[in-house]
């Protein structure tokens, strides 16, 4: 049984046998005053990384605690449950695939939180590397920087393994098994709950490579965003409705755009009633007046546009 720990390492693998020791590697070098845990969540890897994590888990019994998956559940699935096995007071997030490149990060970021009770979590820059190479810092903020609820849904510029959160603020599975943005529902969700600090000192590299799920930029993400933030006005950010509401507008612009661009047909026409059904039907937690604003949407002329 593992004494209580200051700080929980929530990373979750899946495929990584090229990654994850490294990421591991990263987690053990951290010198900290405090003891820590590396909880793992691997989701029936089909190539070496579960026999790769075995191997750490017996030369570091006392920190690695391992939650091996009989078949695989899914990316967020597999995330909520290892977030909910950490224990310690905080909880810093790493994927299999990214690691941290100083080994004092978790004592900064922890002393930060300590000092600060009244933010949810900490997040810093990190380097973005294609094949090794760098490509860019994320975010591009060169300073310090507080940002609250409504920066947030207005900018977001977060890598998930950048962050040291509140375990105590972990949102409920409503929202965070609600859509495929996992990353998304867990910093909105902790943002409803306290202003957010970034830190511009850069302490961890996140890896592009053709096996990342983010590398997918299509519409699809768009609907899985509402889908969280239908959750997230229901659970989490009741008091941020009108907000969140807005920015499902902002989300529904492209399909608008692209319907609008159609030439006068009857495919046009199908394609309206269609979207119709869609806000009016499928989409029927949003309220009769902004589902009628968004529809309304359709008929703005570019004139009254400019």
């Amino acid at each position: 049984m593992m004494n209580r720990v200051k700080l929980s390492i929530c990373c979750i693998t899946y495929n990584h046998e090229l990654f994850i020791a490294q990421a591991i590697d990263s987690f053990l070098m951290q010198k900290t005053n405090f003891d820590f845990e590396i909880v793992i969540g691997e989701d029936a890897s089909k190539d070496a990384t579960r026999s790769i994590l075995l191997k750490y888990q017996q030369q570091h019994p006392d920190k690695i605690r391992l939650l091996l998956h009989d078949r695989n559940i899914g990316m967020i699935p597999n995330f909520y449950q290892t977030l909910s096995a950490c224990t310690g007071e905080y909880v810093a997030i790493c994927e299999g695939d990214d690691y941290w490149i100083h080994d004092d990060k978790l004592q900064i970021q922890t002393d930060w939180m300590d000092a600060h009770p009244e933010f949810s979590f900490h997040f810093h820059r990190v380097n973005r590397r294609r094949n090794g190479a760098f490509v860019d810092f994320f975010p591009d903020l060169e300073q310090d920087t507080v940002i609250d609820f409504t920066r947030l849904l207005r900018d977001w510029n977060i890598a998930i393994g950048a962050m040291v959160f509140r375990r105590d603020l972990l949102p409920g599975p409503e929202l965070m098994l609600s859509a495929k943005v996992g990353d998304q529902s867990l910093c909105y969700g902790l943002a409803t709950k306290g202003n957010i600090f970034y830190s511009a000192d850069c302490l961890g590299d996140y890896r592009y490579h053709p096996g990342g799920i983010t590398n997918d930029q299509s519409i699809f993400w768009d609907i899985e965003r509402i889908k969280m933030f239908r959750k997230l006005m229901e659970f989490e950010g009741k008091a941020f409705r009108a907000q969140i509401e807005q920015k499902i507008v902002a989300l529904m612009m492209p399909k608008i755009t692209y319907l609008r661009g159609l030439p006068f047909s009857v495919k046009k026409i199908k394609a309206y009633l269609g979207f119709y059904k869609e806000l009016f039907v499928d989409f029927d937690f949003l309220s009769p007046q902004l589902r009628r604003t968004i529809y309304s949407r359709l008929f703005i002329t570019h004139k009254e546009q400019g």
